[in-house]
């Protein structure tokens, strides 16, 4: 959706539902985003499609869109909807201040180091030395067959032997 397309289709109930899901309790602090996230950037829905909520800060703020430049945070918090700490920029200057305060992982967090795991190293070795079937340990463990299946194909946690 290009821009004037987005400004088109704001509205004020736009406004309302993108306002309401932003906690704005600390004017010089992050305002977190509260609905849904992809990759923890807010998201809303404005005519059947997905827009982040950084976008339309910026726009509600007063600063439209051009060429499809990126929403740079200044704070470096993806969930941030304050536009204090939001700017548009190309996605140069986005890599460039990403190198600049050291953002970048070269070292990907594996296993347990993410954030999201729900496994740990023993449970993976529970699960590759268990005769049970899939469903079972699935079930034992709160995760779904398809984790259990991928541990024991070894298309996840590959570096636990």
């Amino acid at each position: 959706m290009v821009a004037r397309d987005i400004a088109r289709s704001l509205s004020e109930d736009t406004a309302k539902r993108l306002w309401a899901k932003i906690d704005k309790r600390t004017p010089e602090a992050c305002w977190e985003w509260k609905g849904t996230k992809n990759l923890g950037y807010g998201r809303l829905s404005v005519g059947g499609r997905p827009i982040k909520a950084t976008h339309l800060v910026l726009i509600f703020d007063g600063r439209p869109r051009e060429n499809n430049l990126y929403a740079l945070h200044s704070c470096d918090n993806r969930a941030c909807c304050n536009p204090a700490h939001l700017s548009w920029g190309t996605h140069q200057q986005n890599m460039a201040e990403r190198d600049e305060r050291n953002k970048y992982d070269r070292n990907p967090r594996r296993g347990e180091g993410k954030s999201q795991a729900k496994l740990t190293a023993a449970k993976v070795k529970l699960i590759r030395r268990s005769a049970l079937q899939g469903t079972q340990l699935a079930k034992l463990l709160g995760v779904h067959t398809a984790t259990i299946s991928d541990v024991r194909r070894g298309v996840t946690w590959r570096h636990v032997r």
